[in-house]
């Protein structure tokens, strides 16, 4: 078991001792807290917070301006007759104004609900009846499906309306005295973000003050209190990204610049010219960039790609960052002159991907949480890391592995802390089933090392069990394979034959690089041999168990929720229902 509790001396710089760690473990109204927070904003007066690309320009809004914003919104909800602990949806792409909808769902004590644009009609109606907010707060592109909602389950939704973002903007000027906001405590919801937006039962997490306070408290302590420029790719509605990318780096003054693209070529141009340093990222992003550098190396003469090929496996071993730096400058340039640290998270990263940009001179800091958890449990940082590890827990969070047996080397991943989510709204047998005396069960498998760093080995639900009794984890398996360089994307997955007495069996989804499709103009016959002759050089990675029985070839990226997870149930039955 591995814990942190050093967060007794954890304060803001600002010393506020309303939002020191003593206030916290009491059941105080969240005004004052959220009072503590915008004190501690407002110190950084005209530097800038945010700024969007729109309409051919940046435009940005200051710190003063955007407190002073979250205020006037504030009053704007509590004007429309919201009480605390009424719910007010987000529907938008991430912008100026976004972050202060937010705050001032925290100052007024109404507690918000951000969607995910990228969710269908029904996704987000299902998602709606079930929260039952009173306002759905959409951008101008989003509003009129927000409105067709709205007219469709008022019905079910009493006193359900809309408001297209972009028309607060002028209820707000006039100024008016600020309305004081009902009292909630600390523990009641601030956020309930949704982890599911399928037609069946939706998964609201409720997330609250105390674990949205604590999460900044940690992840401050972990990375410090540095002023950074960001870039913000992820969606707001990842929280993730809201309190690891907005709400923690707001209380150190960050500059934060929102991205709206996952165009490599834009990201990258607005990496240089903002002179970015810090960037919250899934393994996608980062799968994304180094694929574009590896298509760049490509285009170099046979011997370029050797002498770069010698350098990259002798700075590997080299820990001196600035050497790494000088000897890949040009690729280093491409990202502009400042040293950028990737915090990533949301899913395991290839130690494959994070060998080649630590190798480049690039800081990687890889982390682990869930939406359950506000979000991060662990996670690298500068004065505390190990390379292909998740990480240490934050302060006042612990971990635990439980083992089906003293022979097993990984188990299962059981969290405790302040972070801890409230529970699922409206569903209290989910949530009695993922709690057991104060311990959260993860549902992911890892192990942790002497030293308390976390290593996450694979899912409790993808766990293959082949007929004698052996286990294997599909993470594993992917691990080995995606070494291969002609390999883009790869999902290994159980497929059950149709017999009798069905049996488990290991398959793989191999989707190839670009390059090679290209190539061989996407004839199936010719890569489908040549990948699997390559693959037969990692046969000795993996007991022969391990090896997929049932392999397949697929020219189209593998389908991905909205959060770049993989959809396995959708690769089983377009790929093998007919084996």
């Amino acid at each position: 078991m591995t814990k942190n509790t050093d967060l007794s001396s954890t304060s803001f710089a600002i010393d506020t001792e309303v939002f020191s760690s003593d206030h916290l473990d009491h059941d105080c109204d969240h005004q004052r807290l959220i009072e503590a927070y915008f004190k501690q904003l407002e110190s950084f007066g005209n530097t800038l917070a945010f700024e969007n690309f729109k309409n051919g320009a940046w435009q940005g809004i200051t710190y003063a301006d955007l407190i002073e914003t979250s205020k006037k919104i504030s009053n704007y909800y509590i004007q429309l007759g919201l009480q605390p602990g009424d719910k007010v949806a987000i529907l938008s792409n991430s912008n100026n104004y976004y972050p202060a909808l937010l705050l001032a769902c925290l100052y007024s004590g109404v507690t918000a609900v951000p969607l995910d644009v990228m969710l269908s009609e029904a996704e987000l109606s299902n998602i709606l009846l079930h929260a039952e907010p009173k306002l759905i707060l959409a951008s101008e592109n989003h509003f009129e499906l927000a409105s067709r909602i709205v007219s469709r389950e008022t019905q079910q939704i009493p006193d359900f309306k809309a408001v297209q973002i972009e028309h607060i903007e002028y209820e707000i000027q006039n100024k008016q005295p600020l309305l004081t906001p009902g009292l909630r405590q600390i523990k009641s919801p601030a956020i309930i973000t949704y982890t599911s937006g399928t037609t069946g039962s939706p998964k609201g997490v409720m997330i609250s003050y105390k674990n949205l306070l604590y999460e900044i408290q940690g992840l401050r302590k972990r990375f410090g209190t540095e002023k950074k420029i960001f870039l913000s790719i992820l969606p707001m509605n990842h929280l993730f990204e809201l309190s690891g990318g907005i709400l923690a780096p707001l209380t150190t003054g960050a500059t934060i610049h929102f991205a709206n693209t996952t165009n490599a070529f834009l990201i990258m141009k607005y990496i240089k010219e903002k002179k970015v340093n810090r960037i919250l990222a899934v393994p996608l992003i980062l799968e994304m960039f180094h694929f574009g550098i590896q298509r760049e190396i490509t285009k170099l003469s046979p011997w370029r790609q050797t002498l770069l090929k010698i350098m990259m496996q002798a700075l590997y071993w080299i820990p001196i960052v600035s050497l790494k730096r000088f000897v890949f400058k040009k690729i280093n340039k491409a990202f502009g002159d400042d040293k950028i640290s990737f915090v990533v998270g949301g899913a395991k990263l290839s130690p494959r991907i994070f060998n080649f940009f630590t190798t480049l001179g690039f800081e990687i800091f890889n982390g682990y949480g869930l939406t359950e958890t506000s979000p991060v449990i662990t996670v690298n940082g500068p004065s505390t890391r190990k390379a292909h590890s998740e990480g240490r827990p934050l302060d006042q969070s612990e971990i635990k592995i439980v083992k089906n047996s003293d022979d097993d080397l990984d188990g299962v991943i059981f969290a405790k802390g302040p972070n801890l989510m409230m529970g699922y709204y409206k569903n209290k047998n989910l949530t009695d089933a993922v709690f057991s005396d104060g311990w959260f069960n993860t549902g992911d498998i890892g192990r942790i090392d002497r030293n308390g760093f976390l290593y996450i080995t694979g899912r409790e639900k993808n766990l293959i069990v082949l007929k004698g009794g052996k286990k294997i984890h599909p993470e594993e398996v992917e691990l080995a394979l995606s070494k291969d360089a002609f390999i883009k994307e790869i999902c290994v997955l159980p497929y059950k034959t149709k017999d009798a007495e069905p049996e488990e069996h290991v398959a793989a989804v191999i989707v190839p690089t670009d390059e090679i499709i290209s190539e061989f103009a996407g004839d199936m016959t010719k890569i489908k041999p040549l990948l699997l002759q390559r693959l037969q050089v990692y046969r000795s990675e993996l007991a022969s168990y391990k090896w997929p029985k049932y392999i397949t070839i697929r020219t189209t990226p593998l389908p991905k929720t909205t959060t770049n997870k993989i959809k396995r149930s959708l690769l089983l039955d377009s790929h093998f229902d007919n084996q």
